[in-house]
């Protein structure tokens, strides 16, 4: 935007109508000191008094501005003198108060940049002033006759520094955003990499311009390690733009989250499988982005080169068999590692289909969770999965869990060597539910066992106890299963559990311990070498 409101100022410099180049440059020295001291006042109109004050008259610029007669088209608090007028277009007054500043002494510049210019209504003049200081592509003709200190060595470092500066500060989205357009105008590869480590505009809203700005920022980044652009209301156009500038660019970006965007479509996924794949993109998050079936196959078109370590398609609905049949295609031809679909309305057919096409994919962890219509054939294709993927981790919170879904899942999964097995907020498992879970641990051999807030019983701890002679287990968690529905028996039970199988943590946060149950079971469980777990430790 700099270098063409520039070109476009020396063009009118040297059409027919404006005078000679001397007097052209001297009026605008002039009109660049009334503009800065109109901006810094926030004002847009100007008086007759306002070019007596820098010496100019109305003949001379009447090039430059329109001039209103009358005293009626405005309110009386903006009325000075007998004429008001303003700039033909309210850029032209942004770009000379940005060349007045790039013109100042090296003093007032910094004490300027210092105190004033991070004030809202100098957005588009930081923005010219970025450019015309920073933005080594400009043609330094095209400032030098009126600005022609705007370049020294000390200013730019002023400026690179302020920018610096507000990048490291807490913003909203759209400040950030205006940063990014001032960035986007510095054309300045080392400031921006220095400036931009991450990019979150979640819940923003962009404009096509906005996103010219961003993905224009993005494409002089080396690496990022995520980029969030949730419910940002994106569609086709919008990616094309972002798929378009960031084309041919070295940037590595770690992680791309678009979720809460419904109206990408077909061709808005395709270019964003265009991006993971240029960008070489680890973690694609598309959660509650109204996938299809024909969505997911644009998306696995556009990533034959791509490598996925991680893959979230969490509450889509709408995926039904054949979309969970090409994200199979999808987790097998991006060598996906870490596979999440919660609450997708998953089923038995669409877990088949997603079999069928994952015979040759290796899967370290597997989350099903809150997918509730996933039945009893359903638990049986999951567990053909697991065995077949070699998944090591498996997340199955809150999918109404029965002993007829656990025994078809165990059938299928002899083979099959579990590190994690989490069934937390299955509410109603019951014993024989539980007891079958016991057996699913010892063959699969699981080291760490989830069961939050799960309503276990002394009956169904029984019943786990009994399955998992065999079984070694590093750490059981059974936080938010109140000690009141275990009873003292339930817990007899667990110190056995800890016991048997050599457990090394046990987490009971939100148990609702009463202080002599908590103190008798911590006496139960001293001879065991437990690390008990009552409460989140701190990581700091």
């Amino acid at each position: 935007m700099t270098e063409v409101m520039l070109q476009i100022l020396h063009i009118f410099m040297r059409s027919a109508h404006a005078r000679e180049k001397e007097k052209i440059e001297e009026i605008l020295q002039k009109l660049m000191q009334m503009s800065f001291e109109g901006t810094k006042e926030n004002r847009v109109i100007f008086t007759i008094k306002d070019l007596e004050k820098v010496k100019l008259s109305p003949l001379e610029v009447q090039d430059f501005v329109i001039k209103v007669p009358g005293k009626n088209m405005f309110n009386q608090h903006l009325m000075e003198g007998d004429h008001l007028m303003f700039f033909s277009h309210q850029i032209f007054q942004e770009l000379l108060s940005a060349l007045y500043i790039s013109s100042m002494d090296s003093t007032t510049f910094r004490t300027f940049i210092e105190t004033e210019i991070r004030d809202d209504h100098w957005e588009v003049v930081r923005r010219f002033l970025s450019g015309i200081i920073l933005n080594p592509d400009i043609e330094s003709s095209l400032i030098t006759n009126l600005s022609s200190g705007a370049r020294q060595d000390d200013k730019r470092e002023v400026l690179r520094k302020f920018l610096a500066f507000q990048s490291s500060q807490k913003m909203k989205s759209y400040e950030e955003l205006e940063l990014f357009g001032t960035l986007y105008e510095t054309n300045d590869t080392d400031l921006i990499c220095s400036c931009i480590k991450n990019i979150n505009f979640s819940n923003e809203s962009f404009t096509t311009v906005g996103m010219h700005a961003m993905s224009s920022v993005m494409r002089r980044c080396s690496q990022l390690e995520f980029v969030r652009l949730q419910n940002c209301n994106l569609n086709a156009e919008l990616v094309h733009i972002l798929k378009s500038n960031l084309n041919g660019s070295s940037l590595k970006l770690n992680k791309l989250d678009v979720s809460g965007n419904m109206n990408l479509g077909t061709d808005g996924f395709r270019d964003i499988g265009l991006v993971v794949t240029q960008c070489q993109v680890k973690t694609f998050v598309a959660g509650d982005c109204n996938l299809t079936a024909e969505e997911i196959k644009a998306f696995k078109e556009s990533t034959r080169d791509a490598k996925l370590n991680q893959l979230n398609v969490s509450d889509n609905y709408g995926l039904g068999t054949d979309g969970f049949g090409e994200l199979g295609l999808v987790v097998s031809q991006c060598h996906v590692e870490t596979f999440r679909a919660r609450e997708c309305g998953l089923a038995a057919e669409g877990m088949e289909a997603f079999k069928k096409n994952t015979r040759n994919a290796k899967l370290i962890d597997l989350d099903v969770s809150f997918n509730k219509k996933l039945e009893t054939d359903g638990f049986g294709e999951l567990g053909l999965v697991v065995t077949q993927c070699h998944v090591e981790a498996l997340f199955a919170i809150n999918c109404n869990l029965t002993a007829e879904k656990m025994e078809a899942f165990k059938e299928n999964t002899p083979n099959a060597k579990l590190n994690d097995l989490d069934v937390s907020f299955n509410k109603n498992l019951g014993t024989d539910c539980f007891g079958k879970l016991g057996l699913v641990v010892t063959q699969c051999h699981v080291e760490r066992f989830n069961a939050r807030y799960c309503n276990l019983t002394a009956e169904g701890m029984e019943a786990f106890k009994e399955n998992t002679p065999n079984a070694k287990i590093k750490f059981l968690n059974l936080s938010g299963n109140k000690v009141s529905r275990l009873g003292d028996e339930g817990l007899s039970t667990i110190r056995e559990i800890v016991h048997q199988c050599q457990v090394e943590t046990l987490a009971m946060m939100e148990c609702d311990f009463n202080p002599d149950q908590l103190e008798r079971f911590k006496t139960l469980i001293a001879d065991t070498g437990v690390k008990f777990i009552l409460q989140i430790e701190s990581t700091g």
